[in-house]
């Protein structure tokens, strides 16, 4: 107590000590002692009782107590602790009196709230649930403030840690994973990654991996903790072109939590197998053919196979031997043999074709097969082939180009050489008729029928009736008679004199009478005759003609210059007798 108060020894004075620091109102018993300075001295002792009031506002003091502590701010929770749970109590300290040491807290935070436990005394729980995967930390403030005047405030901070519970179980970024990968590939070849994740910590993070199988078949493929999928063997896709699993994963937390995904494989296609033929079956195969010029153009249709997929089995067909007389042809996708020209007889035979399917794959794989065709050939085909071999892939032969480009060279000479004398031929006759007469112009302008021949005779004139035939006159007589090509043609025309065939060359009509009556008037009028070209007639000049005398014995009467029998005899039977053969001449118009 002496540390708070002093004395004066001489005047009796006590006062505070100026170091002392009361807080509070406190009560203090102090026994003063006053001594003379006598022999021997004498003493008396008083009690003094001292009641401090404290007269300051001190601000409230705050202490905290968590139940787990990290260090001395901060505390650590589970995050599946319970909502309303206890985490700390707090004691607030205010020695004032008075309204100075009236006390109120609070904390802002919507995770924890502040609950009063009694005078001063406070806890802090739980408001809502916490996860530590979503929050780790909570950081807020405990306010206490006194009602002073004026008001003094304290605040303290905390920090509470959420530590980690195994409550996630892992999860996969898809729910299904597809890959992709190619046969004949060496064993542990990647085939892809399985991501999988797990937001916890410590043990509850690690994960381990591992294949489920859902089908019959063993599985080529393996797995590791860190989600790598690998083969253990190498793929066939000819034995299975798709694998379907299940990748199962679990964490190491406690208790340790799991979760699966399905997994598919596909194995592509390498070019590793090459085409085979399915018709024909066998090698070589026997074909009979039989031809007529009814038949189809198909003869047969080659199949193949091939195991691979895709551009892998994409077959092409091609024949490598045995059509030198290029006779088939083969369609290079569907593979139907089919004749590629006319067939002849003399393309009866056999034939050793050799065929060939390749694939689209790299490389490019191939199979060979070989048909003995024998075609025999109908008799009603045509007997010899003349048609035009052409090469294979329809390319046209060098030999063949150059006979082409010759013959119609030659041809094309021969059209000019034609046509200039066409021209010259043109022009000569366009100068020889300038020459002749008027007369001769217009006998060959028209072409008519020959209408009508005008004789003159003493009591009948012989009219003809169109084409050969029968004349009759005015009297109904029928009368035979020439045509003036039978006229021109006969011996008697080439027997008779000069002088005679000069004056009448021209054909005539000659009528024979049946009563021997002769006929000693011929045409001086003019006289119309005609070339019979089907019903057209070219017109000759007309002349005139005058009367011969004893013509009429050509038909009965006696010849010209003839006395005697035996030579008139003679004459009958060398003019008026048909010719057993006519000799050729050039009359001057033929009446056919």
């Amino acid at each position: 107590m002496e540390r708070n108060f002093n004395l004066d020894e001489n005047t009796g004075k006590l006062y505070l000590a100026t170091s002392s620091k009361i807080d509070k109102d406190e009560s203090f018993k102090l026994y003063v002692e006053a001594r003379d300075d006598g022999s021997p001295p004498l003493s008396s002792i008083a009690t003094v009782m001292v009641n401090v009031i404290n007269q300051h506002n001190n601000p409230p003091n705050i202490d905290v107590n968590f139940i787990s502590t990290q260090n001395h701010n901060t505390a650590t929770i589970l995050e599946d602790i319970k909502v309303g749970s206890f985490i700390a109590y707090v004691m607030v300290t205010d020695n004032d009196v008075g309204h100075n040491g009236e006390v109120n807290c609070h904390i802002k935070d919507d995770t924890f709230k502040l609950q009063s436990m009694g005078s001063k005394e406070y806890k802090i729980v739980l408001k809502k649930a916490v996860d530590r995967e979503t929050q780790e930390h909570y950081h807020f403030t405990v306010s206490c403030e006194d009602k002073g005047l004026p008001a003094l405030k304290t605040d303290k901070d905390l920090s509470i840690q959420v530590l980690d519970v195994n409550d996630v179980e892992p999860h996969f970024t898809k729910d299904t994973f597809k890959f992709l990968t190619y046969e004949n590939d060496k064993a542990n070849f990647p085939i892809g990654f399985i991501n999988a994740t797990d937001p916890d910590i410590g043990k509850g993070g690690e994960l381990s991996y591992s294949l489920r199988n859902k089908q019959q078949y063993r599985l080529p493929f393996q797995i590791i903790n860190s989600g790598f999928i690998s083969t253990n063997q190498s793929l066939d896709r000819e034995h299975r072109d798709f694998y379907e699993f299940e990748v199962f994963v679990k964490d190491n937390g406690s208790p340790s939590l799991n979760n699966t995904v399905n997994v598919e494989v596909e194995v592509l296609d390498r070019n590793d197998n090459a085409p085979y033929f399915t018709f024909p079956s066998v090698d070589p195969f026997t074909l009979n053919v039989h031809y007529h010029p009814q038949s189809k153009n198909d003869i047969t249709v080659l199949k193949a196979s091939d195991i691979d997929s895709h551009m892998n089995a994409f077959l092409r067909y091609e024949i490598v031997s045995g059509n030198e007389r290029q006779l088939f042809k083969l369609d290079s996708f569907t593979g139907v043999l089919s004749y590629s020209r006319t067939v002849y007889q003399n393309d009866a035979g056999s034939y050793e074709l050799e065929f060939v399917v390749k694939d689209s794959g790299t490389p490019v794989l191939s199979a060979t097969t070989s048909v003995s065709l024998t075609l025999t050939v109908s008799n009603k085909t045509s007997p010899m082939f003349t048609a035009v071999h052409l090469p294979s892939d329809n390319t046209i032969d060098a030999t063949l180009l150059i006979i082409i480009v010759v013959a119609a060279v030659i041809v094309s000479i021969a059209i000019v050489v034609s046509i200039t004398l066409c021209i010259v031929r043109c022009n000569n006759v366009r100068n020889s008729s300038s020459e002749r007469t008027a007369e001769e112009k217009q006998a060959y302008q028209c072409r008519n029928e020959m209408r009508q021949l005008i004789y003159q005779g003493n009591n009948s004139v012989p009219v003809m009736s169109g084409n050969r035939g029968e004349m009759s006159d005015r009297y109904g007589h029928s009368r035979s008679h020439y045509y003036p090509e039978d006229w021109k043609t006969s011996t008697m025309s080439r027997s008779l004199p000069k002088s005679m065939k000069q004056k009448y060359s021209q054909p005539i009509e000659v009528t024979s009478y049946g009563d021997n009556r002769p006929s000693s008037h011929y045409p001086t009028d003019t006289l119309t005759s005609r070339k019979s070209s089907g019903q057209c007639w070219s017109e000759r000049s007309s002349r005139q003609y005058e009367e011969i005398p004893a013509m009429s014995g050509i038909y009965g009467g006696a010849p010209p210059d003839v006395s005697s029998s035996s030579e008139r005899d003679h004459y009958q039977d060398r003019y008026v007798k048909p010719p057993e053969r006519q000799l050729p001449s050039t009359p001057d118009v033929v009446v056919s």
